[in-house]
């Protein structure tokens, strides 16, 4: 006859297993084994598992075994916190089912809860001329749960960015674009915070749900941003004053007379503050130095008069005429004219004096 002297132990002394916080009610914990010595077809080669003891005492969530022969499934119900218990050292006992004398032994499973973004990120202050934002996050520092990034929403948030400091998650405001007090002295950006990491949440609603597990809420994706909306007060400076239009154009003949007005030029200084009076003058100014000049630009195009008379290329022309030759002779003749078409060529040609039967011109223009 088989006697109870085996005692029923584990494969290991111990286990350690880690876990994420946003893990699932009914996800398997981990798997632990057993053997025992004695006659399994006897009490006393027979045994049990079972959960002693959990350390700390959980709260929101509830350690469970499920044995099967020679093994147990631990896992769990409810929300784990990583902020409640970043560890859990659970105490599991063996024992066998001998008649006389039941034999036991112990392991010990610890649960490292790895933390995920369950917090949002909160404002909590805004500083300086050139704005730092603060905030605060619950979850652990320089994982992607906490760190944040920043986004800025308005009319004019293409004027600015903002660089987040890795170190403390502060975010640091910049003007990349040019502002004007003139067009809005004052404006509201609505700016929000959110973590680089998905956000989740869980919440046990009840201890009497299905399946023999809790009921549970849990969401998973990105959760609403906070919100913080900030005045931008744009101070006056003494901007150049603005030519309307910036470029004019006149077409006026050449013949105009002297101080004959041209144009009218017109310039507007939009500064409130600072009494500033216009005056003009005429000159080449590329750049707009000193800052407060504004340049406009006045394009004259000349239209032309016949005022100029066509100029024949020389005033004498050399013609040899010999008895014994029957052809004509014949001299070219070309003309100029300072004058632009139509006031210059085609030309007309004409000969006067004693010409006659004497001398034509060809062709005839």
């Amino acid at each position: 006859m088989d006697i109870n002297d085996n005692v029923p132990t584990f494969t290991n002394p111990s286990y350690e297993v880690n876990l994420k916080e946003s893990d699932t009610q009914g996800t398997y914990v981990i798997v632990v084994y057993a053997t025992d010595g004695d006659d399994k077809t006897t009490n006393n080669g027979t045994f049990d598992m079972r959960i002693v003891s959990v350390t700390p005492k959980p709260s929101g969530v509830e350690f469970f075994m499920n044995q099967y022969e020679n093994y147990g499934n631990i896992s769990f119900k409810g929300c784990l916190d990583y902020e409640k218990a970043k560890k859990y050292t659970v105490l599991v006992e063996v024992k066998d089912r001998g008649e006389k004398v039941k034999l036991s032994s112990t392991c010990t499973v610890i649960i490292h809860i790895k933390d995920q973004n369950n917090h949002i990120p909160t404002f909590t202050g805004e500083t300086g001329e050139i704005m730092r934002l603060q905030v605060a996050d619950r979850d652990t520092k320089g994982t992607d749960a906490w760190r944040v990034k920043y986004e800025i929403h308005g009319k004019l948030a293409a004027h600015f960015r903002i660089d987040t400091t890795p170190a403390t998650n502060e975010g640091v405001m910049y003007v990349i674009k040019p502002l004007s007090y003139e067009d809005q002295p004052s404006l509201n950006l609505t700016i929000t915070v959110k973590n680089d990491g998905k956000y989740f949440s869980c919440k046990v609603l009840s201890k009497n749900g299905k399946g023999g597990l809790w009921d549970v809420a849990q969401t998973l994706g990105h959760g609403a941003p906070s919100t913080r909306v900030v005045t931008v007060n744009i101070e006056d400076v003494n901007d150049p004053p603005i030519f309307n239009p910036k470029t004019k154009t006149v077409r006026v003949y050449e013949d105009i007379p002297v101080g004959q007005r041209l144009e009218v030029l017109t310039a507007i200084d939009r500064d409130v503050n600072h009494g500033n009076q216009i005056t003009y003058r005429k000159g080449h100014d590329p750049g707009g130095v000193p800052p407060e000049t504004g340049t406009g630009t006045l394009s004259i195009q000349l239209k032309d008069r016949n005022d100029n008379v066509p100029q024949l290329a020389t005033g004498v022309y050399d013609v040899c005429i010999s008895d014994d030759d029957d052809r004509p002779s014949q001299a070219n003749l070309t003309a100029t004219d300072l004058d632009l078409p139509p006031f210059a060529g085609p030309f007309r040609f004409a000969l006067h004096g004693d010409v006659k039967d004497r001398w034509r011109i060809h062709p005839q223009h």
